[in-house]
């Protein structure tokens, strides 16, 4: 997966190879990855997912880049409702309690789905407001 990110971000520095320095990038899905990065029990589920969707492809199919940027987005939308949702406790090394609230709230949401998880009892669970500053990255050369 981490591959496949990087062939992406450089895909996307290079097809921007003229734009001035300090430039922003939006890509959700990096961004997602970026985010998750900082939170290794969302990263690890989301590397699940990406092992899983990359178990069911055909070798045929791990050629084609465009399907491969699809599962890509699949497997980090499937992460992105962790992320905002303010029902999940905050990364913290060492603090057990909330590592046990998040690997709970984490289970149920890839065991059910995030929209039968989060959507179908809106006044229980709250997300954060999106930002679109939250889909970009800065440049990174």
């Amino acid at each position: 997966m981490l591959a496949f990110a990087r062939e992406r971000m450089l895909e996307l520095l290079v097809d921007r190879s003229g734009e001035p320095l300090g430039r922003r990038y939006s890509d959700p899905g990096l961004t997602v990855l970026l985010t998750a990065l900082d939170s290794p029990d969302l990263f690890k589920v989301m590397a699940q997912v990406w092992t899983v969707k990359m178990q069911n492809m055909k070798s045929s199919e791990k050629k084609d880049y465009e399907l491969m940027k699809l599962k890509f987005m699949e497997t980090t939308t499937s992460v992105w409702p962790l992320l905002v949702s303010l029902d999940v406790p905050p990364y913290i090394p060492g603090h057990n309690s909330w590592q046990d609230e998040r690997s709970k709230i984490t289970a149920d949401v890839m065991r059910t789905g995030a929209v039968q998880c989060f959507g179908h009892n809106a006044l229980r669970h709250t997300m954060r407001p999106f930002d679109v500053s939250e889909s970009t990255f800065p440049q990174v050369l």
